[in-house]
Protein backbone atom coordinates (compact mmCIF):
# COMPACT_ATOMS: atom_id res chain seq x y z
CA UNK A 1 0.00 0.00 0.00
CA UNK A 2 2.76 2.40 0.96
CA UNK A 3 4.83 1.64 -2.16
CA UNK A 4 1.77 2.01 -4.38
CA UNK A 5 0.86 5.35 -2.81
CA UNK A 6 4.40 6.65 -3.09
CA UNK A 7 4.74 5.45 -6.68
CA UNK A 8 1.43 7.09 -7.63
CA UNK A 9 2.56 10.39 -6.13
CA UNK A 10 5.96 10.21 -7.81
CA UNK A 11 4.57 9.13 -11.17
CA UNK A 12 2.07 11.99 -11.25
CA UNK A 13 5.00 14.39 -11.12
CA UNK A 14 7.28 12.75 -13.72
CA UNK A 15 7.04 12.66 -17.48
CA UNK A 16 6.18 9.49 -19.42
CA UNK A 17 9.74 8.75 -20.47
CA UNK A 18 10.93 8.65 -16.87
CA UNK A 19 7.90 6.53 -15.92
CA UNK A 20 8.79 3.99 -18.63
CA UNK A 21 12.40 3.91 -17.41
CA UNK A 22 11.17 3.41 -13.83
CA UNK A 23 8.91 0.59 -15.04
CA UNK A 24 11.84 -1.15 -16.74
CA UNK A 25 14.00 -0.75 -13.61
CA UNK A 26 11.28 -2.31 -11.41
CA UNK A 27 10.90 -5.24 -13.82
CA UNK A 28 14.70 -5.70 -13.95
CA UNK A 29 14.94 -5.67 -10.14
CA UNK A 30 12.24 -8.35 -9.93
CA UNK A 31 14.12 -10.51 -12.42
CA UNK A 32 17.50 -9.96 -10.71
CA UNK A 33 16.18 -10.84 -7.28
CA UNK A 34 14.51 -13.93 -8.71
CA UNK A 35 17.90 -14.90 -10.14
CA UNK A 36 19.49 -14.45 -6.71
CA UNK A 37 16.86 -16.70 -5.14
CA UNK A 38 17.43 -19.44 -7.73
CA UNK A 39 21.21 -19.18 -7.35
CA UNK A 40 20.99 -19.44 -3.57
CA UNK A 41 18.77 -22.52 -3.86
CA UNK A 42 21.10 -24.22 -6.36
CA UNK A 43 24.33 -23.47 -4.54
CA UNK A 44 26.86 -25.41 -2.51
CA UNK A 45 29.19 -24.10 0.18
CA UNK A 46 32.45 -25.88 -0.72
CA UNK A 47 33.58 -23.69 -3.66
CA UNK A 48 32.78 -20.56 -1.67
CA UNK A 49 34.79 -21.81 1.31
CA UNK A 50 37.79 -22.23 -0.98
CA UNK A 51 37.35 -18.63 -2.15
CA UNK A 52 36.93 -17.38 1.42
CA UNK A 53 40.16 -19.16 2.38
CA UNK A 54 41.86 -17.27 -0.45
CA UNK A 55 40.29 -14.06 0.92
CA UNK A 56 38.21 -13.39 -2.19
CA UNK A 57 36.09 -10.32 -1.46
CA UNK A 58 32.44 -11.22 -0.94
CA UNK A 59 33.01 -14.96 -0.47
CA UNK A 60 32.20 -14.92 3.26
CA UNK A 61 28.98 -13.01 2.56
CA UNK A 62 28.13 -15.47 -0.22
CA UNK A 63 28.54 -18.34 2.26
CA UNK A 64 26.03 -16.63 4.50
CA UNK A 65 23.61 -16.43 1.57
CA UNK A 66 24.06 -20.17 0.92
CA UNK A 67 23.55 -21.06 4.58
CA UNK A 68 20.34 -19.05 4.56
CA UNK A 69 19.23 -20.21 1.11
CA UNK A 70 15.60 -20.80 2.12
CA UNK A 71 15.26 -17.31 3.58
CA UNK A 72 17.16 -15.69 0.69
CA UNK A 73 15.03 -17.52 -1.85
CA UNK A 74 11.78 -16.70 -0.08
CA UNK A 75 12.65 -13.03 0.33
CA UNK A 76 14.11 -12.60 -3.16
CA UNK A 77 11.52 -14.49 -5.12
CA UNK A 78 8.38 -14.06 -3.06
CA UNK A 79 8.65 -10.72 -1.30
CA UNK A 80 10.68 -8.69 -3.80
CA UNK A 81 9.13 -10.50 -6.77
CA UNK A 82 5.57 -9.84 -5.61
CA UNK A 83 6.30 -6.22 -4.76
CA UNK A 84 7.97 -5.71 -8.15
CA UNK A 85 4.99 -7.29 -9.90
CA UNK A 86 2.50 -5.12 -8.03
CA UNK A 87 4.56 -1.97 -8.55
CA UNK A 88 5.03 -2.66 -12.26
CA UNK A 89 1.26 -3.02 -12.63
CA UNK A 90 0.68 0.28 -10.83
CA UNK A 91 3.32 2.04 -12.93
CA UNK A 92 1.88 0.57 -16.13
CA UNK A 93 -1.58 1.83 -15.21
CA UNK A 94 -0.21 5.29 -14.52
CA UNK A 95 1.59 5.25 -17.89
CA UNK A 96 -1.62 4.30 -19.70
CA UNK A 97 -3.52 7.18 -18.08
CA UNK A 98 -0.66 9.57 -18.86
CA UNK A 99 -0.57 8.50 -22.50
CA UNK A 100 -4.36 8.86 -22.76
CA UNK A 101 -4.20 12.38 -21.32
CA UNK A 102 -1.26 13.58 -23.43
CA UNK A 103 -2.32 11.85 -26.64
CA UNK A 104 -6.13 11.67 -26.72
CA UNK A 105 -6.05 10.19 -30.24
CA UNK A 106 -4.38 7.08 -28.77
CA UNK A 107 -7.08 6.66 -26.11
CA UNK A 108 -9.15 4.59 -28.57
CA UNK A 109 -6.42 1.95 -28.78
CA UNK A 110 -6.42 -0.92 -26.27
CA UNK A 111 -3.49 0.58 -24.36
CA UNK A 112 -4.11 -1.15 -21.06
CA UNK A 113 -4.12 -4.74 -22.41
CA UNK A 114 -1.14 -3.96 -24.64
CA UNK A 115 0.97 -2.55 -21.82
CA UNK A 116 -0.09 -5.28 -19.40
CA UNK A 117 0.91 -7.89 -22.00
CA UNK A 118 4.26 -6.16 -22.52
CA UNK A 119 4.98 -5.98 -18.78
CA UNK A 120 3.98 -9.63 -18.34
CA UNK A 121 6.13 -10.69 -21.30
CA UNK A 122 9.17 -8.82 -19.96
CA UNK A 123 8.70 -10.17 -16.45
CA UNK A 124 7.93 -13.77 -17.35
CA UNK A 125 10.43 -13.86 -20.21
CA UNK A 126 13.15 -12.33 -18.06
CA UNK A 127 12.55 -14.79 -15.23
CA UNK A 128 12.46 -17.74 -17.63
CA UNK A 129 15.72 -16.66 -19.26
CA UNK A 130 17.55 -16.10 -15.97
CA UNK A 131 16.61 -19.43 -14.37
CA UNK A 132 18.95 -21.57 -16.49
CA UNK A 133 21.68 -18.95 -16.18
CA UNK A 134 21.28 -18.88 -12.38
CA UNK A 135 21.42 -22.66 -12.18
CA UNK A 136 24.66 -22.76 -14.18
CA UNK A 137 26.37 -19.64 -12.81
CA UNK A 138 25.19 -19.59 -9.21
CA UNK A 139 28.74 -19.17 -7.94
CA UNK A 140 29.31 -15.92 -9.85
CA UNK A 141 25.88 -14.59 -8.93
CA UNK A 142 26.34 -15.24 -5.22
CA UNK A 143 29.87 -13.85 -5.27
CA UNK A 144 28.61 -10.65 -6.90
CA UNK A 145 25.77 -10.44 -4.35
CA UNK A 146 28.32 -11.04 -1.58
CA UNK A 147 30.49 -8.23 -2.90
CA UNK A 148 27.49 -5.88 -3.00
CA UNK A 149 26.61 -6.82 0.58
CA UNK A 150 30.22 -6.31 1.65
CA UNK A 151 30.35 -2.92 -0.09
CA UNK A 152 27.09 -1.80 1.50
CA UNK A 153 28.34 -2.88 4.93
CA UNK A 154 31.52 -0.90 4.50
CA UNK A 155 29.56 2.07 3.20
CA UNK A 156 27.15 2.06 6.13
CA UNK A 157 29.68 1.01 8.75
CA UNK A 158 27.56 -1.95 9.80
CA UNK A 159 29.68 -4.97 10.54
CA UNK A 160 28.11 -8.36 11.03
CA UNK A 161 30.99 -9.78 13.02
CA UNK A 162 32.37 -6.94 15.14
CA UNK A 163 31.40 -8.75 18.34
CA UNK A 164 30.73 -12.46 18.04
CA UNK A 165 30.00 -14.91 20.77
CA UNK A 166 32.33 -17.90 20.86
CA UNK A 167 30.26 -20.96 21.68
CA UNK A 168 33.26 -23.11 22.62
CA UNK A 169 34.53 -20.65 25.25
CA UNK A 170 32.25 -20.91 28.25
CA UNK A 171 32.98 -20.15 31.87
CA UNK A 172 30.45 -20.40 34.62
CA UNK A 173 27.65 -20.74 32.08
CA UNK A 174 28.59 -17.45 30.41
CA UNK A 175 29.60 -16.97 26.83
CA UNK A 176 32.91 -15.24 26.29
CA UNK A 177 32.80 -12.22 24.01
CA UNK A 178 35.34 -12.43 21.24
CA UNK A 179 36.25 -9.07 19.80
CA UNK A 180 38.68 -8.12 17.09
CA UNK A 181 41.21 -7.09 19.72
CA UNK A 182 41.04 -10.39 21.56
CA UNK A 183 41.35 -12.31 18.28
CA UNK A 184 44.44 -10.29 17.41
CA UNK A 185 45.89 -11.01 20.84
CA UNK A 186 45.62 -14.75 20.19
CA UNK A 187 47.59 -14.56 16.93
Amino acid sequence: MVLSSVSDEVLQRVDLTLAVVLLLVVIALGVLFDMLGVAASASREAPLHAMAADRVPGAAEAISLVRNAAKVSSFSQDVVGDVAGTLSGAIATTIVYGVAQQYPELARLPLTPLLVALVAALTIGGKAAEKEFALRRWERILLLAGRLIRFSRRLTGWSRGSQRVASSSRRNGRKKRVTRQSRQGRK
